[in-house]
């Protein structure tokens, strides 16, 4: 029985050492947009009013709407169906927090980020909606 207890013990930490290594590589999400810019798409997902603008959030993606800073108050929240023509910007406003001076307004982000790469996003130009 002894045995038994003792190789059952050994599995256990094989197995928790196992499970306990980080991965080896890390999966990036995939950009599904990137292959659609300045083609016109029509997109579903959920309305969403933020510092920045309104967006329309997925499962898959998140997209700002061009030219409205907010949804009208029967939009926000709900599910709607959006068409128009997917672009990008390099506009969001990013900086690398100095802790020897005062913040700025703006997204911090970790030094050594690539500053240009994460000011992008996607929008979508001539947007028209309505609710699914």
């Amino acid at each position: 029985m002894k045995t038994i207890g003792a190789i059952l013990a050994a599995i256990f930490v094989v197995i928790a050492g196992v499970s306990a290594k980080p991965p080896t590589h890390k999966k990036e999400p995939k950009d599904v947009l990137a292959a659609q810019l300045g083609q016109q798409v029509t997109l579903i997902g959920v309305a969403e009013n933020h510092k920045i603008g309104a967006s329309l959030g997925g499962k898959d993606f998140g997209i700002a709407i061009d030219g409205i800073y907010r949804w009208p108050e029967e939009f926000e929240g709900k599910q709607v169906s959006v068409t128009g023509i997917v672009i990008e910007r390099f506009d969001l406003p990013v900086f690398i927090r100095n802790p020897n001076e005062p913040d700025v307004q703006g997204i911090p982000v970790p030094p050594g980020t690539n500053l240009h790469k994460a000011s992008h996003r996607y929008l979508l130009k001539d947007a028209k909606w309505k609710l699914q």
